[in-house]
């Protein structure tokens, strides 16, 4: 996280924020911070849990703002991923529009897309972004995770 330089007040949009826990921990440190999540379920659980929270049930296939936020975050792969690639790259470019210039998307990829991701600039033009991989431990399941970051230019 030390690639994360975000002013106060910084807004931070979490694509796959289930019940909230990230928005809830954004919000806490002084960001602006809204959770989307396509189960209807997990967003109801998370206004239970957070009332105060901007949290909201969203089809992450259609981003309604562009130019918007400073981070972007996807760390619930089962919430972002589809089963076909390019509807994979249509998320990510989603994402990329919802971010403002000079701004990141960090996301954690299941290891069966990391080939996939690997080669997300034969989808993309590179003046888009830049991308780092980066393999670390998930201290709460105890395995190796890949953690994508994208800097858009």
């Amino acid at each position: 996280m030390s690639h994360l330089s975000l002013r106060p007040g910084a807004r931070i949009l979490d694509l796959t924020c289930h019940e909230g826990e990230l928005v809830e921990y954004f919000t806490h440190l002084g960001f602006e911070s809204m959770g989307l999540d396509p189960d209807l379920g997990s967003i109801q659980k998370g206004h239970q849990l957070h009332p105060e929270l901007s949290l909201y049930q969203h089809d992450l296939d259609n981003i309604f703002y562009v130019n918007y936020f400073d981070l972007a975050i996807a760390f619930n792969p089962n919430s972002f991923w589809h089963d076909h690639p390019s509807l994979n790259h249509f998320r990510i470019k989603n994402a990329l529009s919802a971010l403002k210039e000079k701004s990141i998307f960090l996301f954690k990829s299941p290891w069966a897309r990391d080939q996939e991701l690997e080669n997300l600039s034969l989808y993309f033009s590179e003046d888009l972004f830049r991308m780092e991989k980066q393999v670390v431990q998930d201290l709460v399941k105890g395995e190796s995770i890949s953690l994508f970051i994208l800097y858009k230019k």
